[in-house]
């Protein structure tokens, strides 16, 4: 019997002949010379010995030259199974294969030539009791099992796993204009672990198709683009491994591209340990011009270490202006308890997406013990626009990010830039060269959506503006500090609004900035998003000072108007905080481009949430109020323009007139209304301005 053995640097295949434990039988080694004029694995003239074919765990096959497919039989067992050479050609299964070691052969199935493909529409898992290895000149295609309910791709069961090639299921899930999320709008991307984007107007959400499958243990095919011409959804890779997996290749389930293009699938690892620096990922398939596909779901479960520190990606498709949004990660246990970003030995990157059972209230979300973003280490939120829905329309959310401490040293990032609403989508959306608005109405060139979503409890995505996205939501609940050196950022793009930081902790400190902007565009700018901080022992609010949630700036007849920061010290009552409208001494032009006081779009929701909040307008920041409201107390700080249009409502401001409030020359009583200040005595009495 011959055994063989893998050297990984240069990946070299020898045989050697040794003896089965109690007995002297040889292992039998056919190597393939196609002298059979077919590429049938069952002719024996196809092999070497012109007598019989590997066909047992005795058996040792090596395929080192030809560029046949061959056809493997369903319910082979080998002994050993290596391509290598020049083999250009593709193995095929039918059906299940077994490599394994009880016949005294090594148990190990090497590719390190030519593809080794699973069976379609069939089960066709692969065991090998040895090492499953793709070499550098290697590829592994793993398809589809079925196509039941969420279907379901194939598994590799193996001793140990490396992969320094690629083994791959792109393509291989669903078919266009199939699966639970194909959606029903024409050449909408499809969905999986993210929403599949949209294309043309009329933007109906409800047309994309939902999320589906599992966080924790993925086994889901990615669903296919909408369209004659959509793509196929990514298959799903079930890895079993009771030794180490190494990855320094690319394990991959991305969606295929098409006019709507395929979610990404599942990619579920299950080992002793996980190690290597490649690239293990389940991406949203692209298109240029229709909607691209949402991304995947990846899971780790691991009995050991991991040490990985290549690149995990479940991104949505991205190519043009409506992307689709990212999957899912459930990481290994270690790296739940200390996620590190950045820095030596570490990965740089990870977004995280988040599906229909995600955001805030809801029971799924992504927990960590310890979050430490080194310099040059970015983690990214992506969001959902289907969640939030408020009055009839999705305001769009994120997955909470649950920690016990977080802390983002100088040079990191923590981002949902430009991962909200798409161009021209949300409940603020701007048309045709216009600015999206969210905490602040965006800079209108033809037309403009109104505000939305609350100011102390912020959520919600920035809206979408021409040719652009609008920021994110990152939403932070550490039960410890949150240290900020770094940047945590939810700015939107050119013409996006910006979008929501809300960040509720035990302390607050470091000296980074928090950012929710609008942007610049060249013909009109965005609105400003909004921050929240809420802390539940610490009162000292002042140590990250830069914190803005600013309207973009560029053309001053079109400039986008404030959002708005929150902050509130443990000492303070629940809404009793600051509340700042700022924008970074950029005025805007009309008594309509200003930051409203509730938000416009659910008004009723959000009424009263500013009653016992101080609310301070500076540096050409202008409050429009939409409803009569009530603030705990008021000031206006400027001294050559309008801070607040009462628009004929009532301002109603909950503690005595003091003299510093600002002047009644900063607000615009054209319209009617009034400012009224409570008294001390008689009680219910009211000092009124107009």
């Amino acid at each position: 019997m011959r055994a063989s053995a893998v050297r990984r640097a240069g990946w070299i295949f020898a045989t050697a002949a040794v003896l089965l434990a109690g007995g002297a039988t040889a292992a039998t080694t056919y190597t393939w010379d196609g002298g059979g004029g077919d590429s049938v694995w069952t002719n024996p003239n196809n092999w070497d010995l012109d007598s019989g074919y590997p066909d047992d765990n005795t058996d040792i096959a090596v395929i080192s030259s030809s560029s046949a497919v061959i056809t493997v039989p369903a319910g082979l067992t080998l002994g050993e199974l290596t391509l290598q050479g020049s083999y250009s050609g593709t193995l095929s299964l039918a059906g299940n294969l077994t490599v394994d070691n009880v016949g005294g052969a090594s148990g190990n199935l090497t590719v390190n030539a030519g593809t080794l493909q699973t069976g379609k529409d069939v089960v066709s898992g692969i065991t090998a009791a040895g090492t499953f290895a793709i070499g550098a000149g290697g590829t592994g295609i793993v398809r589809r099992a079925n196509t039941t309910g969420n279907g379901a791709g194939q598994t590799i069961t193996a001793g140990s796993m490396t992969i320094d090639g690629i083994l791959q299921a792109d393509g291989q899930g669903f078919d266009k204009n199939a699966g639970p999320g194909t959606g029903t709008g024409d050449t909408y991307g499809g969905s999986h672990g993210g929403r599949g984007a949209m294309w043309k107007a009329p933007f109906d959400i409800s047309l994309i198709g939902p999320t589906y499958g599992s966080l924790t243990n993925p086994t889901s095919l990615g669903s296919g683009g909408h369209n004659g011409a959509g793509g196929g959804g990514g298959g799903a890779i079930g890895v079993a491994v009771s030794g180490a997996v190494i990855v320094e290749g690319t394990i991959s389930a991305d969606g295929a591209a098409g006019t709507g293009a395929g979610a990404g699938g599942s990619v579920n690892i299950a080992a002793a340990s996980l190690a290597g620096a490649g690239t293990i990922r389940a991406n949203g398939g692209t298109t240029a011009s229709y909607g691209n596909g949402g991304g995947g779901r990846i899971a780790f479960s691991l009995s050991g270490s991991d040490t990985f520190s290549g690149v995990i990606q479940v991104n949505g498709g991205a190519s043009g202006y409506n992307r689709g949004q990212a999957g899912t990660v459930y990481l290994s246990q270690q790296k739940r308890d200390h996620l590190t970003l950045g820095g030596d030995g570490n990965m740089r990157t990870l977004r995280l997406g988040t599906d229909d059972t995600m955001g805030p209230g809801m029971a799924t979300n992504y927990v960590f013990g310890a979050v430490t973003i080194e310099t040059n280490g970015t983690l990214e939120i992506d969001g959902n626009i289907s969640l939030n829905v408020v009055d009839g329309k999705p305001n769009g959310a994120a997955a909470v990010l649950q920690v016990g401490t977080l802390e983002v040293k100088t040079g990191g990032l923590i981002s949902a830039n430009a991962l909200g609403f798409s161009s021209s989508v949300g409940p603020g959306a701007g048309g045709y060269l216009d600015g999206g608005s969210y905490g602040g109405r965006g800079g209108q060139y033809t037309s403009v959506g109104p505000t939305y979503g609350s100011v102390i409890n912020p959520t919600a995505l920035g809206s979408g503006g021409h040719q652009a996205g609008g920021g994110g939501a990152i939403v932070i609940a550490a039960s410890g500090a949150v240290t900020n050196n770094g940047t945590i950022s939810a700015n939107g793009s050119t013409y996006g609004a910006g979008g929501s930081v809300n960040i509720a902790a035990s302390t607050l400190a470091g000296a980074g900035s928090i950012r929710a902007n609008g942007a610049g565009g060249t013909y009109a700018s965005s609105g400003g998003g909004r921050i929240a901080v809420r802390l539940t022992a610490g009162s000292d609010l002042g140590s990250v000072t830069n914190r803005t949630a600013f309207g973009g700036g560029g053309i001053v007849s079109k400039a986008g108007a404030a959002g708005t920061v929150y902050l509130e010290g443990a000492g303070q009552a629940p809404g009793g905080g600051r509340l700042w409208v700022n924008n970074n001494g950029v005025a805007t032009a009309s008594s309509t481009n200003v930051t409203q006081l509730p938000s416009y779009q659910g008004l009723a929701a959000y009424v009263d949430e500013s009653a016992a909040a101080t609310l301070i307008a500076t540096n050409k920041g202008v409050v429009g109020l939409t409803t009569n409201v009530t603030v705990g107390d008021l000031f206006l700080y400027s001294t050559a323009m309008t801070n607040l249009y009462l628009n004929g409502w009532t301002l109603t401001v909950d503690t005595p007139y003091h003299a510093d409030w600002g002047s009644s020359n900063l607000v615009d009583f054209s319209t009617g209304g009034q400012i009224a200040w409570k008294l001390l005595s008689p009680a219910g009495c009211v000092i009124g301005i107009r």
